[in-house]
Order: structure tokens, then sequence, then C-alpha cells
């Protein structure tokens, strides 16, 4: 469930309860500043967010991985070599999930079905 800071607490924890979602995914773009890359987690991911957690045993994903690979400064060697392989990671996994899965899919079923069909006839 994607939860913003201004929204209701109470009508969050209504969702989660009828919906029975397992956890929240929050954004740093939902922070209130220019410079959201920047923003600290208080900023985006509200205190009431990490109760309702702690009370139904939530999880809470967040992805900031851009900033890692994009880093600066001291520490930015390791930074940059752990967001760009995690970066790296994801951005394959959403091309083969969206490209080769599907024709992969495709190339079995022929595959078995012709087989079935031969060995039918």
């Amino acid at each position: 469930m994607m939860i913003r800071p201004q929204d209701d607490p109470a009508q969050v924890e209504a969702t989660l309860q009828r919906d029975r979602f397992v956890g929240f995914k929050v954004y740093h773009v939902f922070a209130s500043r220019s410079d959201t890359f920047n923003a600290e987690q208080g900023e985006f991911l509200p205190e009431w967010a990490w109760d309702l957690a702690q009370q139904h045993g939530l999880v809470i994903m967040m992805h900031m991985v851009l900033p890692l690979a994009l880093s600066r400064g001291a520490g930015a060697a390791s930074r940059h070599a752990i967001g760009t392989g995690v970066f790296g990671g994801m951005l394959s996994a959403t091309v083969l999930g969206i490209f080769f899965v599907p024709i992969f899919f495709v190339f079995v079923q022929r595959y078995f079905v012709r087989g079935a069909r031969r060995s039918a006839g």
C-alpha cells in the first residue's frame, strides 16, 4: 500500500485491515521540499506509519538506490558501487520480466503444444 505523509492514519489503518496489505511503500517524492533526493526519512515517512507497521507487523519498503549510484564525497566510491549494482539489477530484472519472460513463455508453449499434437496425431 502506498502512503503519503498527508494521509489520514485512521483511514490508512482501516484500509490495511480491510484489504489485508502486508506493508507500506513510500517514496521520497512526497517530501515537502524541492530537492527530495536529500530528504530525510521523517520528511516523507511519518511517525504514524512506523507505529502502524509495528502494531500490524508490516514491512516498509523504500527505494533509495539512485542517490547511492550518483553519490559524491567521502565514501562515494563504495556507495557508488553498491548503488550501481543494485540499480543495474533492478533495471535488468525489469527488462527480463517485461521482454524475456513472455517470449520464453510463448516459445515453451508452442514447443509443448506442437509436441503434444504430434504425439496425439
